[in-house]
């Protein structure tokens, strides 16, 4: 099974692995899904975690590190086209 995950369940899962989220990760991490990503996934993600309300709970190197193994070992796909770029068929 693939599955994208709301930057949302990322970021929450980083700060508390304790919680739901942090559970969704953990089965990630056992290989029980593939977790797919994108880079303007990854970007958001990265504004995220770089707000100075967040480093309470997440420095900036762990971030960094969790950025960079969601970019190693996650599956990377192109981003979807812009929508406001694509025009339906006819």
């Amino acid at each position: 099974m693939r599955a994208v995950l709301d930057p949302n369940v990322l970021v929450s899962g980083a700060i508390s692995p304790a919680g739901p989220p942090g559970s969704i990760l953990l089965a990630w991490s056992l290989g029980q899904f593939e977790l797919v990503i994108s880079p303007k996934l990854l970007d958001e993600l990265a504004h995220v975690l770089a707000r100075p309300k967040l480093q309470r709970w997440l420095s900036q190197a762990t971030a960094s590190e969790y950025l960079d193994a969601l970019a190693e070992s996650a599956t990377m796909i192109d981003d979807p086209p812009d929508p406001a770029l694509s025009r339906p068929r006819r």
